[in-house]
């Protein structure tokens, strides 16, 4: 039995959930916290307040660390606390070094091609050259000021409370559509500059939308993004130059069209399902390795995030 303790109402841990119905090993779900002294497992969703007081544990039990915020943005501070050092077993967190990956979402292998879209046809229509959906506008990733700075050499129209355009969030259908029939670009730019943290935004684009995201983030995009299927702003040495590039693959339909020759070996899942049949799988293994983090904490925050590299805007000609 796996309790999912203080998980918010989104994930509908409930009864009669399915989470489960597929996995190889049987085991059962639960939100109850009155029964964490019988289960043989629990999973913390950890940005959440909790106090030092640690909940009753049974011998052997499993506790798993859950965060899928960044560390700058998790407030689970408590977990650096004497009490709650040497007390998890296993980690399931959007980083690849966890013990089980729960990322935004995920690239497998294409088994069958989708119906092909006209792309040729899709990209005759785009008039405009970049749009951005933004909500928090102060953010430590200091992505407002590189977009200000891009602005300077090529238009972007900024959606949501930080600019003047409105149209839902980025995720809404008709937004998306809209995205696709007009806009050349999507800025995906992350809050924050930490390990493999790349959130929806660039996922339901490349997903859902017929559109080319830019990304800007802590993250290696290359390891967790299909090939091909996205402009990382780290490659360039500086906002003109990436200005210049997006410009020049605007004018040549061609090498735009490139960028989505992925869809044709790849297939983005998002939102990714919990990863709840590996844990169960794990929970039955004879063999499993009872692993103790001495502080759960350093391993998700220590030298986790960084700050975002120094903003150049103009071209150096040397």
């Amino acid at each position: 039995m796996i309790l999912m303790k203080s998980f918010p109402e989104w994930y509908e841990i409930k009864p009669g959930a399915h989470f489960l119905d597929s996995c190889d090993h049987p085991c059962i779900l639960t939100s109850h916290d009155d029964q964490a002294s019988q289960v043989d497992c629990i999973v913390f969703f950890t940005h959440y307040s909790y106090n030092t007081k640690l909940p009753v544990r049974r011998a052997e039990q499993i506790w798993v660390y859950f965060a899928v915020e960044s560390p700058l943005n998790s407030y689970n501070d408590v977990f650096a606390t004497p009490a709650w050092q040497k007390q998890f077993n296993w980690t399931m967190t959007y980083r690849r070094d966890s013990d089980f990956y729960f990322g935004y979402g995920t690239v497998v292998p294409a088994v069958v091609s989708s119906q092909a879209k006209d792309i040729s046809a899709i990209v005759k229509g785009k008039t405009k050259m970049a749009a951005w959906f933004v909500s928090n506008c102060q953010t430590q990733s200091e992505r407002s000021a590189y977009v200000e700075a891009l602005q300077e050499f090529l238009p972007v129209d900024i959606y949501g409370k930080c600019g003047p355009l409105k149209c839902g969030s980025s995720g809404n259908v008709t937004c998306l559509q809209m995205l696709s029939q007009v806009y050349y670009f999507y800025l995906a730019f992350e809050n924050s500059f930490c390990d493999d943290y790349v959130t929806e935004k660039a996922f339901e684009i490349l997903l859902k939308a017929d559109i080319v995201p830019v990304v800007r983030g802590g993250a290696n995009y290359s390891a967790i993004l299909p090939p091909h299927s996205y402009i990382d702003v780290a490659d360039f040495s500086s906002v003109e130059d990436l200005a210049s590039y997006l410009e020049n693959l605007a004018n040549s339909k061609s090498a735009y069209e490139e960028y989505f020759a992925w869809k044709k070996n790849w297939k983005v899942v998002a939102p990714m399902p919990l990863p709840l049949c590996d844990l169960c799988k794990k929970l039955h293994s004879p063999h499993q390795q009872i692993h103790v983090y001495d502080d759960v904490d350093a391993w998700w925050k220590k030298g986790r995030c960084h700050d975002p590299p120094e903003l150049k805007i103009y071209h150096d000609p040397f």
